[in-house]
């Protein structure tokens, strides 16, 4: 509430978090479009983290604010929601166009391609990444944006649905759901 009363700002929210979160002076459906000065805005509800969350894609600039549901090379942390709650909300993702440029709500790029690489020691193309983003951090640059192009790739939580990379860690009996859940689990456990 000081920020609000700060910066004279508004505060948006998913109606169902309205008794949730204190404040709340527009209430957001999902699929909702709304303009913010000449920009269109869609919100998509995106529950896994937590039942009420949501997620802002800017339609032309192609920009995407995904909060706690996808990070760079991972996923939110499931507190509310269900494993098919947030699969389900990462297949909204996957679907916007490629060249999306992605904003998370947390910086946790590091332990998460530590995470992946472990996971995929074979895998030569998550590693230079992993080197990449070391060389960027010791230069102080940003691990965001990144693109859905780089997060379909490489974030071993999007690969649910590729038979090749589940193969390839030796996880390919598992359909979409159970793979997520494991993935999860084991990163929750790490």
């Amino acid at each position: 509430m000081e920020l609000k009363k700060e910066f004279k700002c508004k505060i948006l929210g998913f109606r169902y978090d309205k008794n949730r979160i204190p404040g709340i002076d527009i209430l957001l459906n999902d699929k909702q479009n709304f303009k913010f000065e000449e920009t269109e805005i869609i919100t998509e509800h995106t529950p896994g983290h937590t039942s009420g969350h949501i997620i802002f894609f800017f339609k032309k600039e192609k920009y995407l604010f995904t909060g706690d549901t996808l990070f760079s090379f991972g996923c939110g942390r499931l507190f509310e929601g269900s494993y098919l709650d947030m699969v389900n909300s990462l297949k909204k993702i996957k679907k916007l166009p490629t060249d999306t440029k992605i904003f998370f709500g947390h910086e946790y790029t590091s332990n998460n391609l530590i995470f992946s690489k472990n996971l995929t020691q074979n895998n030569k193309a998550l590693k230079t990444n992993y080197e990449k983003f070391l060389k960027d951090l010791n230069k102080k640059k940003f691990s965001t944006p990144s693109t859905l192009e780089v997060e379909n790739k490489f974030n071993i939580f999007l690969q649910f649905d590729n038979e090749k990379f589940k193969k390839e860690i030796n996880l390919n009996h598992l359909n979409e759901l159970d793979f997520f859940k494991k993935i999860r689990d084991l990163k929750d456990n790490a």
